[in-house]
């Protein structure tokens, strides 16, 4: 097992590497550019990326500090950095298309990233794990801002957890067993 995971691993850091010697124009005027591409995937995400949640409504709603109510509260911490991130990577890098900005290399790495259909590297740093492609990151990334939001208008446990939905699916087991626990007075 071990020496396939390493195989496998070297495989992808070996195409990754010979996809990065690719141009990054095409080169018979067919097609987009690859601005034109990554201009175009960049307005579909603004257009649909959600906006971020209130925490400060949430806190207020907040009744009793129930675990279900931390672990919601994290969680929508957690989604409103990656959104926060997102949206102004997003806004830089349409500043820059537009000639407003400078082009910075991380703004370049973004514009890459969209017209190859990858998730960019500054997102990977405030999201979850993923392999998906950014088309298949960004529907799964609208489901747990659904799942969050639908949580977060009782804050109470809910009926169903999509627990892989979750930054930190850990801590929501955590709720549950304290919550089992203060309910049947049992130690923890």
């Amino acid at each position: 097992n071990a020496a396939i995971g390493f195989r496998l691993r070297e495989g992808d850091a070996l195409c990754a590497a010979i996809f990065s010697l690719q141009p990054r124009e095409a080169g018979g005027g067919e097609g987009m550019s690859t601005e034109d591409k990554a201009k175009m995937v960049l307005d579909d995400l603004l257009e649909r990326l959600p906006e971020q949640f209130d925490v400060e409504d949430l806190r207020q709603r907040m009744d009793e500090v129930t675990p279900y109510a931390m672990v919601c509260l994290q969680e929508t911490e957690r989604m409103n950095k990656l959104l926060k991130e997102i949206r102004r990577s997003l806004q830089e890098l349409d500043l820059g298309l537009k000639g407003d900005l400078t082009m910075s290399e991380p703004m370049e790495n973004l514009m890459f990233a969209l017209a190859e259909d990858r998730v960019s590297a500054s997102w990977e740093r405030f999201a979850y794990p993923s392999l998906r492609s950014l088309a298949s990151w960004l529907v799964n990334l609208l489901q747990r801002v659904s799942q969050l939001s639908e949580w977060g208008a009782d804050l109470g446990l809910p009926r169903v957890t999509w627990l892989s939905g979750l930054f930190n699916p850990q801590s929501f087991l955590t709720a549950v067993m304290q919550t089992t626990a203060r309910r049947n007075d049992w130690p923890l």
